[in-house]
Order: C-alpha cells, then structure tokens, then sequence
C-alpha cells in the first residue's frame, strides 16, 4: 500500500515522471491486458477499516477528475484505479471529455485512457482514443504497442475477426520492417494463439494449433530470458512477464484437454524460471500450481502450494486471489478429512482478508 500511495502522491501532487514500478503497484491500465480487477478496491477498504480513514466517494472523484487539466487525466486515472479501482467513474469522465483528449500529446497516456475505456466495454470510444494515440506515436515501438493492444481490443472486445486480421497483419509487417527480435514475434504467436482458442468451428484442431503457437513462444522466450544480460533488469522483466502470462495460457489449454500431467510440467517448469528471473511474477503460477494439484487430488500439495501462492498474494495486496487460496486451502482439507481446519480457514476468508494470519500452521503435517 505504501508504494502505491507514494507512488501517486510523486506523481499527481508533487508532478514527478513516472517511474517503474513493482507489482506491488500494478499497472492495471497496461500490463492486465483487458482486465478488471476489483482487488485493489477490496483492498483500501480494508486497510481504510484499519486506519480509520473514510474514502472518497466515486462522485467526489468524477467531480475532481472533471477540473483538471486534460494533460494530466490518464495520469490520475491511472493512480486511482491502481489504488481504489474506479474504473467506471473514471471511464464516465473519459467519455464526458473525449472531445479534449486530442491535445494530450502523450500516446502513452492515450494507451492508458484507450485501455480504461477497453476494460469498460468501450470499444468504439477505446478505439478512436488507440487511432489518436497511433497518429501521435512516432517512435516505432510505441506504435507496435499500440497496435498491440488494438489487436487485443478487437479480439476480446468485439466479433469482427477479418478486421482482428487486418491488424494483425499491420502488426506484423510493421515488425518485418523494422527487423524485430524474437521475442517482439512472440507477442504475434501469442494473439494468435488466443484467436484460435477462441473459436468454436474445429475447435480441437484450432487447439492444437495454439499448443505449437504457445510452444514455440515461451521456447524463445525462455531462450531470451537466459541469455539476456542480467545487468539489463527491465528488459529481463518484461520478458519474465511475457513468459509467465504464456505459460499461464499453455497450462489453461491443457486443463481444458485434460491434460494434467502436461499443465502440472509447464507450470512447474515456470515456476522455476520465474523464480530465478523475477519472483514478482510467482503469485498466480503457484496458485495455478495448487489447483491443479486440487484437480488431480494430490491434496497434500494443493494445501502447501495454496499457502505458497496465498502468501505471494499477500506481498501484492491481491485480496482476492487470497480469498481464492483460502478456498482451495479449505477445500483440499476437507477433502483429507481435516474437517475442523477446513471450517477455521472458511471462517478466515471474512475474518482475515488481508491474508494477516499464519497459514503455515495448516502446513505442518504435509512438509
């Protein structure tokens, strides 16, 4: 909590540039894809208890965000959806002052604003606000980013699949052009990976087309990863993110053809490289890990991976991935006949939200 707050606070009132940040802060408008979380909100609310602080109402934030200049609206956008998860009230002052977003100079708050819009359904308005971004971008990685994410956009947010293709397609000659690395390629194989999964006719055969698209990406990406330099942080994590969110989707392919042995080697295998590379990344491959342990009843190990991922969580401030943990905890107890402790961890799931409690006491008969 205390570096997303310093982190707004630098940026929205003291006006600093931005600077990276740990998981720790997420950057739910760029590196969630499409996603909404409501884990941050669940989280101030809980730390709000705490301390006695009573929070802004979503009203009061329209109001403010409504005054400020628009140069720096995705800016505190982006910080109060990383600490309270406003997402709609923020998207409802995009919508109000989209007539003004032409004189933001900055396509990467463009992307920010476009991607808000893309998390709320918007995709209309997300994709006038990607377009402006695009025409803004002149540096050739900024706008294989944008072009990213409108292929995100338009796989995830609407059912024109040719128009998906055609810009894949820009994408992609973009990349051909401008002779890119490997592992800029892999974002492609990525994307069309999930437009395969995606679609109903041949289905089982569009499956196995995706494995090899997943497959040959996170060789590459495990490749890169290995051989980069390790002075080079920021590239090696971005490059760990990738690599976690493929195998995330290599294991979810193969839990869908039943596939365990398989999803429990993949994810096992990323779980060590995470490791090793940047262990921000851990808390959703451990808990992965853990239900698929659930799923193939090794529950002594579903108990003692959930824990793992639980505590990871905790370091995040992803209550509910807690809330998730706690569930396949009780539920792996249970199933071991440890009804008493199943019923303590159910109860903790309301009384401890935050994840505060020793968990490893459910542990010790297992390790």
């Amino acid at each position: 909590m205390f570096e997303r707050i310093q982190y707004a606070k630098e940026t929205v009132l003291q006006n600093k540039p931005a600077h990276s940040r740990s998981l720790k802060a997420p950057e739910f408008l760029t590196d969630f894809g499409l996603r909404k979380s409501t884990s941050q909100f669940y989280f101030i609310e809980q730390v709000s208890k705490k301390l006695g602080i009573t929070l802004p109402t979503e009203e009061e934030i329209v109001a403010q965000l409504m005054t400020i200049d628009i140069s720096d609206l995705a800016t505190c956008i982006d910080s109060i959806v990383m600490i309270l998860g406003y997402y709609s009230s923020c998207h409802s002052v995009v919508t109000i002052r989209q007539d003004e977003l032409c004189q933001i100079d900055s396509p990467a708050d463009l992307v920010k604003l476009a991607t808000l819009c893309g998390i709320e359904r918007d995709a209309s308005l997300a994709e006038i606000i990607f377009n402006l971004a695009l025409d803004k971008a002149e540096d050739p990685e900024i706008q294989r980013l944008i072009l990213h994410r409108l292929c995100v956009l338009k796989l995830k947010r609407t059912n024109n699949t040719e128009d998906f293709y055609k810009t894949m397609s820009v994408l992609t000659s973009k990349m051909i052009l401008q002779d890119q690395t490997e592992e800029s390629l892999v974002l492609i194989d990525n994307l069309l990976a999930l437009a395969l999964i995606s679609t109903t006719d041949n289905h089982y055969q569009h499956l196995q087309d995706a494995r090899l698209l997943l497959l040959s990406a996170s060789t590459i990406l495990n490749s890169c990863i290995t051989t980069s330099d390790a002075a080079n942080t920021t590239l090696i994590s971005e490059l760990v993110r990738y690599y976690s969110q493929i195998s995330i989707n290599q294991v979810q392919l193969e839990l869908e053809l039943q596939n365990y042995d398989l999803a429990k080697k993949l994810i096992k295998n990323s779980i060590k490289l995470t490791s090793a590379y940047n262990s921000e990344y851990l808390a959703e491959e451990l808990a992965t890990a853990a239900y698929i342990d659930y799923k193939i009843e090794d529950f002594s190990l579903a108990i003692s991976g959930s824990i793992d991922a639980l505590s990871e969580y905790r370091q995040l401030g992803d209550v509910l991935g807690i809330k998730r943990m706690k569930q396949i905890l009780a539920a792996s107890l249970a199933k071991l006949g440890l009804k008493k402790e199943a019923e303590t961890v159910m109860q903790l799931i309301s009384q401890d939200p935050l994840g505060e409690k020793d968990y490893t006491i459910f542990a010790h008969d297992f390790t």
